[in-house]
C-alpha cells in the first residue's frame, strides 16, 4: 500500500509515531487504522493551560521558600495572595 503525503502530514505522522512508544512505524499505522480514533484539540488552549500551570507552580514555590526560610507556617505566610495570570 502506498499513500501520498505532504511534508507536513508526514512530519505529523512521524511525531505521533515517536510519541506512541510503539516499536515500528508499521505497527503504529496498523494500530491507528484498526484501533485508533481521531481527537482534535486546540494547541493554543494547551499553551494557555501550560502557562497557568507554570504560574501556579511559581506561586507554590514562593510559598515553600517563605515557609522554609522561617521554619514555620504562620498565618501571613500561608494566606499570601496567589497571583495567577488570566
Amino acid at each position: 500500500m502506498q499513500i501520498r503525503l505532504t511534508e507536513a502530514e508526514f512530519e505529523a505522522i512521524e511525531r505521533k509515531f515517536r510519541n506512541s512508544g510503539l516499536k515500528s512505524r508499521s505497527e503504529f499505522i496498523r494500530a491507528m487504522i484498526f484501533e485508533g480514533y481521531i481527537v482534535h484539540f486546540d494547541e493554543e488552549k494547551f499553551d494557555k493551560i501550560y502557562k497557568l500551570i507554570g504560574c501556579i507552580s511559581n506561586n507554590v514555590n514562593q510559598i515553600a521558600v517563605r515557609v522554609n526560610s522561617t521554619n514555620k507556617a504562620i498565618k501571613d505566610v500561608v494566606n499570601v495572595p496567589l497571583n495567577i495570570a488570566r
